[in-house]
């Protein structure tokens, strides 16, 4: 008798042992499906698409953040700081364009967007537009005097623009210098 109590005691805990077992797996792969990075979040969930959006940039995967922020936009399209987290997303696939329209974008539906016309003027710097580079710096100081950064890259377009000028200068000086005359040329 005192050996089959045994077994029945050991059958029990053995059994609750399994249950329990059972039941902390199932526990912890619901813990864990709440982290995965390659969940699709549903498209009516606004806040789970911010969320995977910023996973997603956080871990290098851009493509995937920006699909999220297009669907994000489907549901808020008048959101700027979408249009702007989108701009930066495309920045770091070196897609200047799309960045720029996006920036764009942001800035025609918050006018005083700062930060926007300051990275829009960086993309325009590195794109060689000086002169866009310039009005859209000195926008972004005139919105908010404490960014520092933005002297810095002004004073730097200023001087491509006077190079620039320089250089038209030059070019005029050499033809006027010439001698030639384009008058009666023409053959």
């Amino acid at each position: 008798m005192e050996i089959i109590l045994i077994q029945l005691l050991a059958t029990i805990f053995f059994v609750g042992g399994i249950f329990l077992l059972i039941y902390w797996l199932m526990r912890r792969k619901k813990f864990l499906k709440q982290f995965s990075f390659n969940k699709r979040p549903h498209i009516d969930d606004f806040e789970e698409l911010l969320s995977s959006s910023f996973y997603k940039s956080y871990s290098k995967d851009f493509i995937g953040a920006i699909e999220d922020i297009n669907r994000a936009l489907k549901l808020k399209p008048h959101m700027e700081r979408l249009y702007f987290q989108r701009a930066k997303l495309k920045e770091e696939l070196k897609d200047y364009e799309a960045a720029k329209s996006d920036y764009t974008k942001a800035i025609l539906l918050k006018s005083n967007y700062d930060v926007a016309y300051l990275n829009r003027g960086l993309i325009k710097l590195k794109q060689q537009d000086y002169l866009g580079a310039k009005k859209d710096l000195v926008k972004a100081q005139q919105l908010n005097k404490n960014l520092n950064e933005v002297g810095f890259f002004r004073s730097e377009a200023e001087m491509h623009i006077t190079k620039l000028n320089e250089q038209q200068k030059d070019i005029i000086d050499l033809f006027d210098d010439s001698g030639y005359s384009q008058k009666g040329n023409a053959i």
